[in-house]
This record gives C-alpha cells, sequence and structure tokens, in this order.
C-alpha cells in the first residue's frame, strides 16, 4: 500500500473549529514547512518524520496484580536521527516554540494511537499516552483533534488514559480544569511520575485521577530500606482511600514484584513483566512470570518462617533467664546480658504497675544512637502506661505480648516490643524488650501477637 498521511495530520475544516488561532497559525506554518510527516505503511506499523527524527512507538504491558494479565500498554517514543538514538525527553528539549513543541506532542500521539489499534489486545487493553506539559501550561489540546485520532481507528475515548505529570504544571486551575474536560469527554485520567518532584495530595484530592502512578523511585527505595515497604503500602492504602487506582512502575526484579504485590498496588508496570516492544506482549510470559514471582515469594517464605521460628525460640528462653534473675535480685543489665546478644534486640528497660520507667535503660554493648541532640532519650521516671505494650502486659500476664511496629523516642527508629510480667524482690514489674523491626521487615507483620514462656 502506498504510504498515506492519517486524519491526525490532515483535518477537513470542519473538524477544527475548536482549535486557538494562534495554535492554528503556528501549525499552518509547521505543515507548509513539511517539517514533521505521520505515515502509515500498509500492514507494518505506522512511523513519523519531526525534523530529520525517525519516530516509532514501543509499548509496555501494564498488568492487574489481582487478575495476573495486562490490562494496559503505556505507548513510549523511540526516536533518532542519523541512526542515533535519541531520547524523548531530549527531543522535545530540543523543540524551543511552544507551538512546534505541542505539534510533537500531537505527532506522537497520533503515531500511538495508529499503531495500538494494531495490536490484538488494543481492543480488551487501556492505551496510556503521555500529554506534554506545555500542550495543557498552554491550553493546546483540542478536543477536534485528539478525538479525530480515535475515531479514525476505531478506539473509544475511554480506552485512553492520559498521563499527566502534574508538578510541572504550576497553575493548578488550568490543570483542573483539563481534568475536568477530557474526563468529561470519556478519557480516563492519570496521575505520572507521582513521589517525585513537588507532587503532592493536594493535587490529587483536587483532580481526582483513575490512577496514580508512583515514581519508580518508591519502589527502588522499598528494596532498599525495610522501613520504606511499610511507607509504600501505607502511601498505597492512602491513595486507594482517595478513590484512585494504585500503579507501581520500576518493577523490574522478582524481590520488586513481590514487594509492589504486598503494597496491595492494583496495577504493575516494569521490565519484569516486560520490556517495551512493538507489538503485543505474551500472555503466557506474563503467567510465567507471575508463577516465577509465586514461587519466590513461597521459597521466602519459608525461609522467613524457619529464621522466625529460631528467633522466637531463642527471644523466649533469654526472656525467661532474664526473668529468672532478676527474680533473684540481679540488676537489669545483668539480668539481660544473654538477651542484648541476640540481634535486634536492642534495649531492655522496666516498668512498674503504674508504668513508670525504673532506673535506666539497658543497651547492648555495641548499640550506638546518632550523635544529635535529642531531649527524649534518657528515659528514667518517663510514664509509658498509655503504650499498647504496657497494657497488654497487665491483660495477659503470663504470656508475653508482642507490639506492632511503631516509631520509638530514643532512637526514632520503627521498633517492636516485646512484654510481660515478672518479679523482682520489690514486687511485679514489667519487662520491656525492644526489637529493631528494619532487621525484621516481614517477620516483623508475621511476628505472634502472644508467646508462651
Amino acid at each position: 500500500m502506498k504510504d498515506s498521511v492519517l486524519t491526525e495530520v490532515a483535518l477537513p475544516p470542519s473538524t477544527v473549529e475548536n482549535v486557538s488561532p494562534l495554535w492554528w497559525q503556528h501549525h499552518r506554518a509547521l505543515e507548509n514547512a513539511n517539517e514533521y510527516t505521520l505515515l502509515e505503511t500498509g500492514l507494518s506499523p505506522a512511523s513519523g518524520v519531526f525534523r530529520g527524527h525517525k519516530m516509532h512507538s514501543v509499548f509496555q504491558p501494564i498488568v492487574s496484580m489481582t487478575h495476573q494479565r495486562t490490562v494496559g500498554y503505556e505507548s513510549l517514543l523511540r526516536a533518532s536521527i542519523q541512526q542515533r538514538y535519541v531520547p524523548p525527553d531530549h527531543l522535545f528539549a530540543g523543540v524551543a516554540e511552544v507551538n512546534a513543541r505541542v505539534a510533537l506532542d500531537r505527532l506522537c500521539r497520533a503515531l500511538h494511537v495508529a499503531n495500538f489499534a494494531r495490536l490484538q489486545a488494543a481492543e480488551n487493553n487501556w492505551l496510556f499516552v503521555n500529554i506534554d506539559c506545555a500542550t495543557i501550561n498552554h491550553d493546546v489540546l483540542p478536543e477536534s483533534l485528539i478525538q479525530s485520532a480515535l475515531i479514525s481507528q476505531g478506539i473509544k475515548a475511554e480506552q485512553v488514559v492520559l498521563e499527566i505529570v502534574e508538578h510541572q504544571i504550576p497553575d493548578a486551575g488550568r490543570l483542573k480544569a483539563f481534568v475536568a474536560h477530557y474526563r468529561h469527554l470519556g478519557f480516563q485520567i492519570a496521575i505520572d511520575d507521582f513521589g517525585r518532584g513537588e507532587s503532592n495530595f493536594d493535587r490529587i484530592w483536587k483532580i481526582e485521577p483513575q490512577i496514580v502512578k508512583l515514581d519508580r523511585s518508591m519502589l527502588v527505595h522499598a528494596l532498599e530500606q525495610p522501613r520504606a515497604r511499610s511507607v509504600l503500602k501505607g502511601l498505597v492504602q492512602l491513595i486507594r482511600q482517595s478513590g484512585c487506582l494504585v500503579l507501581i512502575e520500576g518493577v523490574e526484579c522478582h524481590k520488586g514484584a513481590l514487594i509492589a504485590q504486598e503494597s496491595e498496588a492494583d496495577m504493575c508496570q516494569g521490565y519484569f513483566f516486560g520490556k517495551p516492544q512493538a507489538g503485543d506482549a505474551s500472555l503466557s510470559d506474563i503467567q510465567d512470570k507471575f508463577r516465577a514471582m509465586h514461587e519466590y515469594g513461597y521459597n521466602q517464605s519459608v525461609r522467613e518462617k524457619n529464621r522466625q521460628r529460631k528467633l522466637i525460640e531463642s527471644l523466649r528462653l533469654a526472656i525467661r533467664s532474664g526473668c529468672d534473675q532478676l527474680a533473684l535480685g540481679s540488676a537489669l543489665a545483668g539480668a539481660c546480658t544473654e538477651l542484648l546478644t541476640i540481634a535486634p534486640v536492642k534495649r531492655c528497660f522496666l516498668l512498674d504497675r503504674d508504668g513508670h520507667q525504673l532506673g535506666k535503660t539497658a543497651f547492648k554493648p555495641d548499640y550506638q544512637v546518632e550523635q544529635r541532640f535529642n531531649p527524649l532519650y534518657e528515659a528514667e521516671g518517663a510514664r509509658w502506661a498509655h503504650r499498647d505494650y504496657f497494657q497488654a502486659a497487665l491483660r495477659q500476664p503470663e504470656l508475653i505480648s508482642v507490639s506492632s511496629p511503631y516509631t520509638a523516642l530514643p532512637d526514632l527508629h520503627p521498633t517492636i516490643t516485646l512484654s510481660l510480667m515478672t518479679y523482682t524482690p520489690k514486687g511485679r514489674v514489667v519487662l520491656c524488650v525492644d526489637l529493631e523491626a528494619d532487621e525484621l521487615w516481614r517477620e516483623a507483620e508475621t511476628l505472634p501477637a502472644v508467646m508462651g514462656m
């Protein structure tokens, strides 16, 4: 078939009544200069040319963690000049004129729509399309133009998810108006790269997107820092409570996929599930990835349960020994010597029956607190009666109670406290043992609420 220019580039006059005169003036100038072209070549993928740059589409699968299959594809640009790859952000950054940049953005959309329509999965998946911030900042995305591209390819507006990097759009009113208008036309709206730059929840509450895509840096932090995993899960829950679906970007390994699943994110995207490519993702490949992820998770769970079982037994025996020595009149530091050698244990302290701390805290020998001013560090005489671990020890004096993770005042670290009622020659006391939650990570969430003596 002979190359033909698609209707997104050449439109009949009746379809451009909503285009601003300024935009159309520059569009005519670009068109007359023959600076950009979109070509459809028979059964081959559509391609584009902009100022000598050859352009084509690739699509990265977006998977549902629940359905374990693709539910969408993000369209991504691949550009080159003289056989040299040009990153999309470099291509856009090199276009100084606002309306030329808008024309490039429009060409990319037409290219992606044309190529998405060729995918076998097009009928049952979302098409995620990035909208350049200049298009919104300068109010130059005429609905007739984008709709004409969809109509020409048989794609409905509700299949298209418009991705917006909201922190690049300073005018909150313009952003809100853009979102409201295109949502009314049937398009889905996604906030992209949330968590990077100046992203904030205020924008989510104001524009109410259907989908929030978390920047890949969020998952990178969760992979590197145990406490970031609980923060990620809390963030996902908060976004979902605001009425949005959550998509985590940057999933590139088994562990990352498992963390994303445990965060209860709705969707994921990344090289683990599929690299960007011109065609459809293989359903069998996606399912193989999920099987591999579940196998990895199962094996990790078995290892963690064995490790947890050994840890609980070590703690139980050491606590029993410490209680025996306290009953004989030993000082806290001496009674807890064995306890303080167990890896996640960082300190021990005693409370009276009213919750007041008796004496100083006993720290493990190599325990170091970051050297900075902290008036909360010294706890002798402090009253901890409001803490769950103290109240649990009173309710179940014959058992070792295990608290949920919380931020402890002495070091501001995530902490789990074991507590139980015991005896000294001066009367009943509550022995408290603080564990470093970061050293437990997944075990921290599966520790039993109580342990027998």
